[in-house]
């Protein structure tokens, strides 16, 4: 008998507590294993310690300018950027 795969980690990151929780309880119902932060500051390191499948992450957080380079991401990795005024969140 197989075990089953283990659910997909995601990081969520965002200053704004309610939107985080609010972000991390549906992804929590949906049985995804979720972790957060609302400190840019941690970001990377969480990234290396839990290395998430996916990571949400608020591009404006304050003080904060982000960059994706190979110490952080997988050499498979694929950072795709979208905003809540794009219209994909609008299909």
């Amino acid at each position: 008998m197989t075990s089953p795969a283990s659910p997909a980690g995601i990081l969520v990151v965002d200053d704004e507590a309610m939107a985080r929780e609010s972000l991390c309880a549906l992804l929590a119902k949906e049985n995804y294993q979720v972790w957060e932060t609302g400190e840019g500051d941690k970001v990377e390191s969480m990234v290396r310690e839990r290395r998430p499948d996916v990571v949400l992450l608020d591009l404006r957080l304050p003080g904060k300018r982000w960059s994706f380079d190979s110490e952080v991401t997988s050499p498979d990795a694929n950072p795709t950027v979208g905003h809540r005024h794009d219209r994909l969140w609008h299909q």
